[in-house]
């Protein structure tokens, strides 16, 4: 992989499927658990972390790897956004802060 442009291409394919593995992670709690009170946003992100460290370990997926998807504030939103219900609120009120924490508590693990 001496060429950037494969190296970033096959790299965003990985990054991808992460991301699709999560997602369909994310979707089998919340039908496993449809009546769960997920208005609480620390709930919400301790939650999100078990799915996370969870779908890493059954399928090998680096922590790095994940620490890279939640880089990005607009898939963390959209994840947590998910993992809620989709209902009509936002997840506005999840802070920028919370979302750092969360990474640092994975790093930590």
């Amino acid at each position: 992989m001496s060429n950037p442009n494969i190296f970033a291409g096959e790299r965003k394919k990985y990054l991808d499927s992460v991301l699709s593995t999560l997602e369909k992670s994310i979707r089998y709690e919340r039908f496993r658990n449809p009546n769960k009170d997920r208005s609480d946003s620390q709930n919400l992100i301790q939650e999100m972390s078990n799915i996370c460290e969870k779908t890493a370990k059954e399928n090998n997926i680096p922590f790095s790897a994940l620490d890279e998807i939640f880089k990005d504030s607009g898939i963390v939103k959209s994840l947590l956004f998910l993992l809620k219900g989709g209902s009509q609120e936002t997840n506005n009120d999840i802070s920028q802060e919370e979302n750092q924490q969360k990474s640092r508590k994975r790093r930590l693990r």
